[in-house]
């Protein structure tokens, strides 16, 4: 390969296609980070308090920066309502969105439990699912079975409230929710089913048919879409609550958050070199536009006591993969592309015991201006693996390619 074509990552695919996962928790909210607050919303002591029990109190707390929500998670919260004057009002919602505001989004007081919106000067937040914890019967035009439910609400990409014209799921649970007592929910999502438990966390109080890009079916008649994500796979996440006339506190007493994220796409064939060797290229997760995870990217099978190098490019629209000259390798990455610095793969010679690697992240820092950088949630990497191999047509070979989606 010529030093002046630009090379790519080259990740490979572990041996098998398992997704990783993304996770944060939250066993203490005193000296916590990573948290934006908006409203009323603030830490006290050791809990997160969404509202005080003062009247009209907006609060809401989001991941500063958006998590992957499209491959599957899996959230616990602990939650706990207390101190109910004139009978309590009107309750928290776990929110997950990617309004334009981002995590400064807040909505209104009252029945809309600072997500949805009762007031002209109000904004609701868009582009929504909540799943309310809902404490007060506000009869119409919301439309509440009782004042101890829980409702998942989505109104697609549009603005999003608390009627329950817009729910896909609802139950009743055992407990009153707002007893004073410390009560857990759990949401669980794999592409298709949406699960939620309250305090019993093994049978779900609400199991739905719903996916965040197809959506799924509002309980009161006809279809909704589903959500437009950041990069297609990504939100933030965190929780409103509100209160009226009505009031009471609202506060989180511990979070946990898995998100499953799909593992890298092996793609495109590896050529056979002059000892027989077919590598393969994989990594050890996806990589990330803020260098948040590690993502460490591996060619092997390759030709041992050789000199080789990873490559990547950032556009494969279109492209048909192309011979690499009269070999059994092919070119599987659309020009433009990046190079990555030149290695010696060790092994042994004529073994098919070489290795590639790349610490992705180490490549990105130290070359700021290479290709796709600065790089955004969702942006995708195509990467490939070239070795020497003197005897051979090019007197070089290419392993396989892989896909790889950037995350947050």
């Amino acid at each position: 390969m010529a030093p002046t074509i630009l090379l790519r990552t080259a990740v490979v695919l572990a041996a098998c296609a398992s997704a990783h996962a993304q996770s944060f928790s939250y066993t203490s909210f005193a000296g916590s980070t990573g948290l934006t607050m908006n409203g009323t919303a603030a830490v006290s002591g050791a809990v997160l308090r969404v509202t005080p029990g003062s009247s009209s109190a907006i609060g809401a707390t989001w991941r500063t920066q958006p998590v992957s929500v499209s491959a599957g998670f899996d959230t616990t919260f602990s939650f706990q309502i207390s101190s109910l004057v004139f009978g309590g009002a009107d309750g928290i919602a776990f929110v997950i969105h990617d309004d334009p505001r981002g995590a400064s989004a807040i909505g209104g007081d009252g029945s809309a439990m600072g997500y949805g919106t009762q007031a002209a000067a109000q904004i609701p937040i868009a582009n929504s699912l909540a799943i309310e914890i809902d404490t007060y019967n506000a009869g119409a035009p919301w439309s509440d079975p009782d004042d101890n439910h829980v409702s998942v609400h989505t109104n697609a990409t549009g603005d999003n409230n608390g009627y329950e014209n817009l729910s896909i799921g609802v139950g009743t649970p055992v407990a009153l929710m707002s007893n004073g007592a410390i009560h857990k929910m759990r949401v669980q999502y794999v592409p298709g089913t949406l699960k939620v438990y309250v305090d019993d966390l093994v049978n779900p109080l609400i199991t739905s048919a719903y996916n965040f890009t197809t959506g799924g079916t509002w309980l009161a008649g006809g279809s909704v879409g589903g959500l437009n994500l950041s990069g297609g796979t990504s939100a933030y996440v965190g929780f409103t609550a509100a209160c009226g006339g009505a009031t009471e506190i609202h506060d989180i007493t511990g979070w946990d958050w898995t998100s499953t994220i799909a593992a890298p796409v092996a793609y495109c064939t590896a050529g056979t070199s002059t000892h027989g060797c077919v590598p393969s290229i994989g990594a050890s997760g996806q990589p990330s536009a803020s260098l948040a995870n590690a993502c460490t990217i591996t060619v092997t099978g390759v030709e041992g006591q050789q000199n080789g190098l990873v490559f990547y490019g950032v556009d494969n629209s279109g492209f048909a993969a192309l011979p690499w000259g009269t070999g059994s390798s092919f070119m599987c990455v659309k020009s433009p592309i990046q190079r990555t610095p030149a290695q010696a793969t060790g092994g042994s010679f004529a073994a098919c015991d070489g290795t590639l690697a790349l610490d992705w992240n180490a490549f990105q820092q130290a070359f700021p201006t290479g290709l796709g950088n600065p790089w955004t949630s969702g942006a995708q990497v195509y990467a490939q693996g070239w070795y020497r191999d003197p005897p051979a047509p090019k007197t070089t070979h290419l392993s396989n390619a892989l896909e790889l989606t950037c995350l947050p």
